[in-house]
């Protein structure tokens, strides 16, 4: 009898999967190099994540629906310097620079995602129609697969993924930021920041 209701559980969440209006979009990462610059040694290409297709489709989350402002990063260290990546300090501020908007972690982006009303995905749960990942309180898979890593590139490496900065949903979309990039200089134990104007579409 339990074998039965665990095949009906099955088939039942296979036939929900099948009933799906869209599939889940696969996006490469280069999807998300809107702006580059080099310096210090860093060569740094990145894009905020706004559009709908692309927000759902790599990060299953509806775009400027929360406080957060996703952000795709790929820095590749053409120095012979270690570089150690500080995304806890990094930050985005407005064009005037009054404005300053911190980065979360995926812990912090995932409760503050919760405590805004977003439902969080378990093994069988969808976002609209889409079959997202186990989680676990304070953790998201999907979330966590995505975030920027690793922090500490060696000379000839890189690293890539994606940054959450805390922005007011209403000052997300058709804005002007500056993105300041926190770097520590392993080699010499100095602390490098790196600034690079962007917009939102």
């Amino acid at each position: 009898m339990r074998d039965k209701i665990i095949g009906s559980v099955l088939i039942f969440c296979l036939f929900l999967s099948g009933c799906a209006t869209y599939g889940p979009t696969k996006y490469t990462t280069d999807v998300f190099n809107d702006y580059h610059a080099e310096e210090n040694g860093l060569s740094i290409r990145f894009g905020p994540i706004v559009d709908k297709k692309e927000s759902l489709g790599y990060l299953k989350l509806p775009p400027a629906r929360y406080d957060l402002l996703p952000v795709f990063i790929t820095i590749v260290n053409k120095s012979e310097a270690i570089k150690k990546i500080d995304t806890d300090a990094s930050y985005l501020t407005d064009n005037s620079n009054q404005v300053k908007y911190e980065s979360l972690s995926v812990e912090k982006t995932v409760k503050m995602l919760q405590s805004s009303g977003w439902i969080p995905a378990t093994l069988f749960g969808f976002t609209g129609s889409v079959i997202t990942s186990s989680i676990e309180e304070g953790k998201d898979d999907n979330l966590y697969g995505k975030a920027f890593k690793p922090r500490i590139i060696n000379p000839g490496k890189s690293g890539e993924g994606v940054f959450f900065f805390r922005v007011p949903k209403g000052d997300i979309l058709n804005r002007e930021f500056n993105l300041y990039l926190v770097v520590e200089n392993l080699s010499n134990n100095s602390i490098e920041k790196v600034r690079i104007p962007f917009k939102t579409r």
